[in-house]
């Protein structure tokens, strides 16, 4: 296992300057990967290696051009714009036979590189969306006041513990009932004609007191 740190190596160049490097002579490795003898004993003889890039986000792909000729997308600083997007990963190659550089072929492993930098950034990000996710769980869960999720019909689609044990019931005695199976008859109309004004108005939220019935009748 070799490990390199950004700068350092040939992996590391690239790393730091998110841009693909050719060496079409491996003796050049010295000063670049330090890893030399290793690939002579081997015979490797080419070495090139291709950075993979975070995927630009669909608002950054359009550009205006500077008066020095530098596109600069509109909606960032030109400070921003200069520097490299970040990378993911970088991918070296090694050939047995010595070869000059091929813009073709950095080309067409630079394009898998993209696609791959795509599927690294979309588990990435579905790594940190089961992240939050989880941390909303355990939040909902372990909360000391009952908390509960309902659909468009008002009906009871998760219970915390918390709320379970605030009426005595089982959180699966709970999971399709409404708010108004639960609230005491005497305050349903008003809560009612509170929750109709709530959605025709579009409030972000709504703020009330009112009176549970619980599993035991109190």
């Amino acid at each position: 296992t070799m490990t390199f740190t950004v700068g350092e190596g040939l992996p590391g160049r690239v790393w730091q300057s998110g841009q693909p490097e050719w060496l079409a002579d491996v003796s050049e490795l010295d000063s670049l990967v330090g890893r030399s003898q290793i690939a002579s004993d081997v015979w490797f003889k080419t070495v090139f290696a291709v950075p993979i890039l975070k995927p630009v986000q669909p608002g950054q792909q359009r550009s205006l051009t500077d008066e020095d000729g530098t596109s600069v997308a509109p909606d960032v600083s030109r400070e921003a714009v200069s520097k490299p997007a970040p990378v993911l990963a970088v991918l070296a190659f090694f050939m047995f036979n010595p070869r000059p550089h091929d813009q073709d072929l950095v080309q067409l492993v630079s394009t898998v590189a993209s696609q791959l930098g795509q599927i690294l950034q979309l588990k990435r990000t579905e790594a940190d969306l089961r992240a939050r996710e989880d941390q909303l769980r355990l939040t909902f869960e372990h909360a000391p006041i009952g908390m509960n999720i309902r659909d468009q019909d008002g009906r009871f689609t998760r219970i915390n513990p918390a709320f379970s044990e605030l009426l005595g019931y089982a959180p699966a005695e709970l999971l399709g009932l409404t708010c108004v199976d639960l609230t005491h008859p005497a305050d349903r109309e008003a809560d009612h004609q509170m929750l109709q004004q709530f959605l025709a108005q579009g409030q972000p939220s709504l703020q009330i007191e009112k009176r549970f019935m619980a599993k035991d009748g109190r």
